[in-house]
């Protein structure tokens, strides 16, 4: 009955994983912001570590998050201070040089982006083995509402008020350095986990994400209930990098589950060693 109720929970897993892939939601820190896209632009002067700072392997789910700020008012370089009343972009098209397999959707889903909010665009896909390699330099277009009952053209990066670029690399199927997501996983609000590479051999490299400092509790289990792996571990906020001996497990799929007393995150490994 146990191994039965874990491959249900696997199922479920796998299914709410899915129904989020391409979705996103705000990051807090953004709030109070001035206007614009973040990360801001890779800019090697002012913004080194900005832009888009992971790239997408051909043949594999992909997706990075931008966030969209809109306060009260914008600051034009010759003009002042000018209200604010949304951010728009095209629900498609709004990203101009996107390799093929890639799209996004947006929170809230019209685009449209209020002033005093933060919203976000998922930026997500999976590029086919046909896509050439290499750089693609993304612009973003939208249109900024004013107070004014005027509508602006706005691009972004944009060299008056954030220079820089927005470069998606696009690596080989068996690139080392690119962001694969595991469409096994399920997040909770506060934080993932994602094993990468995905078979694993010998030693799991389970990269946590959270959105605040706190206690987990971190254990593996295999497909027929048996734990294997248990720890306590004290995360930051931010990316944590926790590495997971495996070589006395035997081949097969586990669980991985991220838990505290509120929330759970679950995922799957493969083991081949």
């Amino acid at each position: 009955m146990r191994s039965v109720l874990l491959a249900l929970s696997f199922l479920f897993s796998v299914a709410l994983a899915h129904a989020q892939f391409g979705q996103c939601t705000p990051d807090p820190k953004y709030n109070g912001a001035a206007v614009g896209v973040y990360p801001l632009p890779y800019d090697p002067a002012t913004n080194p570590d900005g832009g888009i700072n992971t790239s997408a392997c051909k043949s594999f789910p992909y997706q990075f998050n931008f966030n969209v700020v809109v306060p009260d008012t914008i600051n034009f370089p010759g003009f002042g201070d000018i209200p604010l009343e949304s951010l728009s972009l095209a629900t498609t098209g709004a990203f101009s040089n996107l390799p093929a397999g890639i799209s996004y959707s947006c929170n809230p889903p019209n685009c449209i982006f209020l002033k005093n909010t933060v919203g976000c665009v998922a930026l997500y896909g999976t590029v086919p083995t046909s896509v050439a390699t290499g750089d693609y330099e993304l612009i973003i277009n939208g249109t900024i509402g004013t107070g004014l009952g005027i509508s602006l053209p706005f691009t972004f990066p944009n060299a008056s008020l954030y220079p820089g670029s927005y470069i998606l690399k696009v690596e080989p199927e068996d690139g080392k350095t690119c962001y694969k997501v595991s469409t096994s996983e399920v997040r909770s609000k506060s934080y993932y986990g994602e094993i990468n590479p995905n078979p694993v051999s010998m030693e799991a490299n389970l990269t946590i994400f959270s959105q605040k400092t706190t206690q987990l509790k971190l254990e593996i289990l295999s497909i027929d209930g048996k734990m294997m792996y248990s720890k306590k571990m004290f995360v930051q906020e931010g990316q944590n990098i926790e590495k997971i001996d495996v070589s006395n497990f035997a081949n097969g799929v586990y669980m991985y589950r991220i838990a505290d007393d509120i929330e759970t995150a679950l995922g799957k490994m493969v083991i081949q060693n």
